[in-house]
């Protein structure tokens, strides 16, 4: 698959727009922890890959004595050693997360003397976001359409191979044992490996809540949000003249979901699919 570039070319300023994607639910956290732990994960050594600032590499280091955050962005890295600055502690053992700037190639270099329990890898194939407005959202359907065409259809020339992927929850996307050959370690038997979907149609099914919980934006910082994607910044980059003015394409489509919306702040979620490894 080729390399995610865009991303990877993310300067302060970008990395500073990202944190407004924020961390993700506690739901996710446990889930994730709980499934390392039942199937006999240690907790010494973890490593994000594609960590971003690290929203998620802070909240998953708590549970493990040492811990480091990978990213190909030096804006990124940046920006994360930044906010780790005056944090004292940040792992377990009271030490502190080691930032490097580097690819998921590379997640076995460093200084990490062995093997590491973890490795996790949120959105790190494709910079891409996804919001979903809650069901009880006047026009729902309306705005989910709005939002859905853009990503399909007005966006779809900007997307590279890891944002379509992405877009089809990572159904085609070639697994260990598929690989000729097959990569050693993995199995898709047992509690090898598990594949967990949530609210993927916007829809809340027999549960009260969104899996990753919901929060209410404004349009200009759901714009905000969608506009860290890696399709939007390729788009503005062929596009200059346009990014900004009201022919922008975030700008343009918050607009549409205003006219249909009736006011400017809504409640959004988003959808989950997490794949679970455990290497024998």
């Amino acid at each position: 698959m080729a390399e995610e570039k865009t991303f990877k070319a993310y300067n302060s300023k970008q990395a500073q727009a990202y944190l407004a994607r924020g961390a993700y639910h506690d739901r996710l956290y446990d889930l994730i922890l709980r499934a390392h732990e039942s199937t006999g994960g240690a907790f010494g050594k973890f490593v994000d890959v594609g960590c971003g600032p690290g929203n998620s590499t802070r909240e998953l280091a708590k549970h493990f004595d040492r811990t480091w955050g990978s990213d190909p962005s030096e804006g990124m890295i940046e920006m994360a050693r930044q906010l780790s600055e005056d944090v004292e502690s940040e792992t377990k053992s009271g030490g502190k997360i080691v930032w490097e700037v580097g690819r998921e190639e590379d997640v076995g270099a460093g200084n990490r003397e062995g093997e590491v329990d973890m490795i996790t890898a949120a959105m790190a194939m494709a910079n891409m976001i996804s919001a979903l407005p809650d069901p009880s959202t006047p026009n729902a359907s309306a705005v989910n359409a709005i939002l859905d065409r853009v990503q399909k259809e007005r966006m779809a020339a900007y997307e590279e191979e890891g944002g379509r992927r992405w877009r089809m929850g990572y159904s085609d996307l070639p697994l260990p044992w598929d690989l000729s050959p097959p990569v050693p370690g993995f199995s898709n038997q047992g509690d090898s490996y598990s594949r967990i979907e949530k609210n993927l149609d916007g829809q809340l099914g027999s549960e009260e809540e969104f899996f990753l919980g919901e929060r209410r934006v404004t349009l200009k910082e759901l714009g905000g949000i969608m506009g860290t994607a890696s399709s939007v910044v390729r788009w503005r980059e062929v596009h200059p003249e346009l990014a900004g003015t009201k022919d922008d394409i975030i700008i343009k489509t918050m607009n549409e979901v205003q006219e249909v919306l009736g006011r400017e702040d809504l409640v959004v979620a988003t959808g989950l699919v997490l794949l679970i490894f455990k290497k024998t």
